[in-house]
């Protein structure tokens, strides 16, 4: 049960896929017209096609944590940047983070792992 799950319990989307046993699936209703929902959207800095979106992860709060080739960025419900945690050398970061009690962790292809503090985005 999801909501029975140690540590990430009070988030909306902790993993990639979700829940654990409840991968892939939520209890939230979505709008069908998905053209019409869209409340904001973001693009690279350095151009739209600049990097590679990995993945995101909503917390309890309903800010994104988006995964981006080159970092991570964490994002209001309004659509405003919160922090921005790039990584070096750019490039390395092809995983989806997950959330568990207040920070988001992960692993980079150079075989680094980070947890990052989800309230600052720092190490």
């Amino acid at each position: 049960r999801p909501d029975a799950e140690p540590g990430s319990a009070g988030y909306h989307w902790p993993r990639a896929r979700g829940h654990i046993g409840a991968y892939s699936w939520t209890n939230h209703t979505l709008p069908w017209d998905l053209h019409a929902s869209f409340a904001w959207k973001w693009s690279h800095p350095d151009g739209q096609y600049a990097s590679l979106t990995v993945g995101v992860v909503i917390d309890g709060e309903e800010n994104l944590y988006l995964s981006v080739q080159d970092g991570i960025r964490k994002f209001t419900p309004g659509g405003d940047v919160v922090w921005e945690h790039r990584f070096f050398p750019p490039g390395f970061n092809y995983n989806s983070p997950s959330l568990m009690d207040g920070l988001l962790f992960g692993s980079l292809t150079d075989g680094h792992v980070y947890a990052l503090n989800m309230t600052s985005g720092q190490e």
